[in-house]
Order: structure tokens, then C-alpha cells, then sequence
């Protein structure tokens, strides 16, 4: 894999179009309108092949893999012994691990008791495959095409390659990531679920991103999914400031750990991991007391509910009961243009984070267009719903001027802005679509969530059926936790539907209790 003289085009890949609780950007004019899912949070794991709920102290390890894993314990070691981490030194890791099998196929057992805070092991800087090196001869593109790139290229020089010890270590395929799994059987499972469509969208983003890599780097597609495949699932998240040698590079990226990547996650995971500026190395630190023959387990992500099974099961391939509950939610609006995507929302079991604000707002706009005045607009300037997405756009009555930039606001454009609530008419309606969306999203399904609840008590042989099975029924107890908020809004609101809404009030709180007024249900 050699690289191309010439530069890749450094514009934003293609991402999921959603809305989600973490960040939403905009891009321009109203008829080039997207909204993309940002959820960003820098981890790092090893996807290996599921084999089920084995014991660490049982199963044997076939003799081809140990000895790799041999060679990469050497490999490693060789680094450490060379290293200069002070008083006192990590134990060798001969003495403080072993190749055992846990919960989901071969994974790192402790060799020796470990107590609460002590260091299992340390890997220097000199082993850690970080920006600075994955980035040489890559300007352009992003810190994960260039990585793709780099581990491809390692791979394919085979015994010539420096790190190809640690090559022989890492997984010929990821076969137990869904994106590789046959369609049937995605669809029979998840029927009326968005998730094999959220597959399909992020698999193909990633070929997007292989598209514009090429033109930098002679890379096949094959090879490039394949380095994908293994940054994505065993990178760290990397700050270049840790390193302070003048390099001018990526401040945030992430990073290979050789070793250290053949550790699995645990929701109560028994270790963590971060990168120590004075020794230069990142440090594995036992949370609690450890035994020998325990998996050493460390979160993939934190805090725990963090990140949404669909998120977990399409980056690692596996799903965990701690992971946050979400579903993905369609409006859509009559008003939109042929062609033109209707906003996907990424609920969680909340009404107030940023992705269920852009929700509301949307059937805001979507119940009542009406000009809205906000006493922050300079004189002559109205607040105007959009029906598509429920962003604000603005229009001055007295020249007929409208724009998507806030009036009245230094950088007005930087943002959106969501229509706002007004009176209880507006919002009893936008309610009621919510309702229906909610109650059709349900009806999609052909099992309750009931079921799915019964299907998990019980043993399910084939444990992508278990983690498929799991991202159903969080879709369904989202839905039916915004079915609950909402009705219960429904019932209570005040039966003036001119008056003001007070969204201080925080009716959509599950502890809500309606102040004493004349309601609905009374």
C-alpha cells in the first residue's frame, strides 16, 4: 500500500442523519438542511469470536495462539524492560497475566492476586501506535482513514513490518460485528427496528470515507474495511499534548495499545486505564481486589449508559445490560421537499436532553407555523417554525427580509435554534403527534416487549439473537416510557389552550405532579 502524492478532499464524511443527546450540527441554506448524529466518546476494545459464558480458569488454548501470544508478551516486555518508569516497576507480564478465555472468547487472566489500586502493568510509549506515526504521508485525511491506512499497510508487508508481531495477534475478520451478518437474518430479528437500516447507513459511510482514502493511498476496499474494523475496535482515545516532543499534529485522535487490546469490557469492570504523563505509558490500575484466574475486565465506555446497545453492538459486537436505552424515531413532515430525508431522532428515556428538545421542536413546527415574537428579536424581526426540521428561521415584516441567522446575534448562524413553546393549544397538539408516533413505532414490532423480556429470562442459544433481542426491547421501553410521559401530559395539561406554556414547570419529568388547576381529566 503505497501512498499517492496527492491530497484527499478534508470534508466531513457522510454520518447517520439524527439528531442525538450529545451535539447537532447545521450546515447552511434551508434546502441543503442535514442534521447528523455526533456522538463522540474516544474508546478503545477487542472484538474477538463469541464463544459464550466460559469460565477464565477452564478452556484450552489452542497452541497456534499461544504462541503468538507469546511473541506479543515478549514483544511488549522488551519495550518495558527497555523503559525508564522510576520506583516501583511494573511486574513482568509474565507474572501478572495469562491467555484464558472469559465471557466472549480469549481475553487476558490475571496471573497473580492484584489489590485494590495497585498497577497490573504498564505499556511504554515506545509501543503505542499513536498519530504521530499512523499520520506520516496521510495530510488531509482524518486520524481514522489514516489509521486504516497504516494498519493495512503493516499487515500487507507482513515479516518486513516492525510491528509484525503484533499483526499476527490481531483478528483475520470481524465476522461477529453486525454489518458482516446476512441481511435475512438481520431483518427476521429486527423487524420493525431501524437498526439493520442504522448498519446499512454506517457501513456505508465508512465506504465513503475508503472512497476519499484512496485518492491518497493504492488501498482495496477489503483492506481498508479491514483496518477499519481494527482501530474501531480496539483504538483509545489519544491527546497529543501527552506528548510533549514539539510535534505539530491531531490534538485529539486515538491510539493502538498493543497487549493491552486483549482486554474485554465489563459493566463492573474490575480495572480502568489512562495515560500517565510522567512515566509516559499508560497505566492499567485495579478497581478492586483481583484474583488470580479473574478475567481483567476494563469499561469500553463511561459513565455506564453512556452509549446506546445499537452504538455498542455495531463498534464492538456485543450488547451489555449497562449500555443506555435508545430508539430512533421519524418525523414526518408534510412539507418536505422529493427526496428529501425526514429527521431521525435519537431518543433516550428523558424528555429533556438535547435530542428530545429537537423532537418536540420539530412537532412544534410541524402544529403551528405561525410568526412567533421573541422579546430578545430586534424591532421588525419575527421567529418563523420550520415545518421540516423545527429549526427558527426569521422574517422582518416591514422588508420582507428572511434568513436563517438570529438577528441580533453576533454569530447568529452558528447554530440552530429550536422553535420555542407557546401557548397549550400548540403543545397539546405537537403531544398528540408524539403520541401517535410512538404508538405506530410500537405497532411496528411483531413481538411486545413483554415477550422480549420472557425470550431474555431464558437461555437463547445463539447470542446474536440475545444482543439483537436486547436492542429491540431498549427501543420498546423508550417508547413506552415517552408513551407514559406524554399521556400523562395529556391528561393534566390545563384546559386553556391559550395559555402560555411554562416549560419551567418540566411536565415531561416522570415525578411531575400538575399544580392545582382545572385539567382534562377531572
Amino acid at each position: 500500500i503505497s501512498v499517492k502524492a496527492r491530497r484527499a478532499d478534508p470534508s466531513s464524511s457522510l454520518a447517520h442523519r439524527r439528531v442525538d443527546a450529545t451535539t447537532v450540527m447545521w450546515s447552511g441554506l434551508p434546502n441543503r438542511r442535514r442534521i447528523f448524529a455526533a456522538r463522540v466518546t474516544w474508546l478503545f476494545g477487542a472484538v474477538v469470536a463469541v464463544t459464550g459464558t466460559i469460565d477464565g480458569e477452564s478452556g484450552a488454548i489452542p497452541q497456534e495462539l499461544q504462541i503468538k501470544y507469546d511473541r506479543l508478551r515478549e514483544w511488549v516486555q522488551a519495550a518495558i524492560d527497555e523503559w525508564d518508569f522510576g520506583e516501583p516497576k511494573p511486574r513482568p507480564l509474565s507474572q501478572a497475566f495469562r491467555l484464558g478465555f472469559g465471557r466472549f472468547g480469549r481475553s487476558l487472566v490475571a496471573a497473580c492476586d492484584f489489590e485494590r489500586g495497585e498497577t497490573l502493568t504498564m505499556i511504554p510509549l515506545s509501543r503505542l501506535i499513536h498519530h504521530k506515526l499512523y499520520s506520516v504521508g496521510l495530510d488531509g485525511l482524518y486520524p481514522h482513514q489514516q489509521a486504516a491506512i497504516w494498519v493495512a499497510g503493516q499487515r500487507a508487508l507482513g515479516e518486513q513490518s516492525e510491528y509484525s508481531i503484533y499483526m499476527a495477534m490481531l483478528p483475520v475478520n470481524h465476522t461477529d460485528l453486525p454489518k458482516y451478518w446476512d441481511q435475512e437474518f438481520l431483518t427476521e430479528h429486527m423487524q420493525g427496528s431501524g437498526f439493520p437500516e442504522y448498519i446499512r447507513i454506517m457501513r456505508d459511510s465508512v465506504r465513503q470515507e475508503y472512497e476519499q482514502a484512496r485518492q491518497v493511498a493504492d488501498i482495496t476496499w477489503e483492506q481498508y474495511e479491514w483496518g477499519h474494523d481494527i482501530f474501531q475496535t480496539r483504538s483509545v482515545f489519544w491527546n497529543s499534548s501527552w506528548v510533549d516532543d514539539g510535534m505539530p499534529r491531531e490534538r485529539r485522535s486515538s491510539a493502538l495499545v498493543p497487549f493491552f487490546d486483549l482486554l474485554m469490557h465489563a459493566d463492573e469492570s474490575n480495572s480502568d486505564f489512562k495515560f500517565d504523563t510522567t512515566a509516559q505509558a499508560m497505566r492499567l490500575t485495579a478497581k478492586r481486589q483481583i484474583r488470580a484466574g479473574d478475567e481483567v475486565t476494563i469499561p469500553y465506555f463511561e459513565p455506564v449508559g453512556s452509549r446506546s446497545n445499537t452504538e455498542v453492538l455495531n463498534k464492538w459486537g456485543f450488547a451489555s445490560e449497562g449500555a443506555m436505552k435508545m430508539v430512533e424515531v421519524q418525523v414526518q413532515a408534510g412539507t418536505a421537499e422529493p427526496g428529501q430525508e425526514s429527521p431521525t431522532y435519537a431518543l433516550e428515556e428523558t424528555a429533556f436532553d438535547q435530542a428530545a428538545s429537537a423532537f418536540l421542536s420539530n412537532l412544534r413546527a410541524l402544529s403551528d407555523q405561525r410568526p412567533i415574537s421573541l422579546p430578545d428579536l430586534p424591532k421588525g424581526w419575527l421567529a418563523m417554525p420550520d415545518a421540516r426540521t423545527g429549526w427558527l428561521y426569521y422574517w422582518n415584516e416591514e422588508t420582507g427580509e428572511t434568513t436563517w441567522a438570529r438577528p441580533g446575534v453576533p454569530d447568529g448562524a452558528a447554530r440552530p435554534y429550536w422553535t420555542p413553546p407557546t401557548t397549550w393549544g400548540v403543545e397539546l397538539a405537537a403531544l398528540r403527534t408524539a403520541r401517535g408516533i410512538m404508538l405506530d413505532h410500537l405497532a411496528r414490532y411483531p413481538q411486545s416487549l413483554e415477550e422480549d423480556e420472557k425470550l431474555l429470562a431464558g437461555d437463547i442459544p445463539d447470542v446474536r439473537v440475545r444482543f439483537l433481542t436486547m436492542i429491540r426491547r431498549n427501543e420498546k421501553q423508550v417508547l413506552k416510557s415517552w408513551l407514559n410521559l406524554v399521556e400523562r401530559a395529556l391528561l393534566g395539561a390545563p384546559e386553556n389552550e391559550h395559555l402560555a406554556v411554562d416549560m419551567s414547570m418540566g411536565y415531561l419529568r416522570p415525578d411531575f405532579h400538575w399544580p392545582a388547576m382545572r385539567t382534562r381529566d377531572e
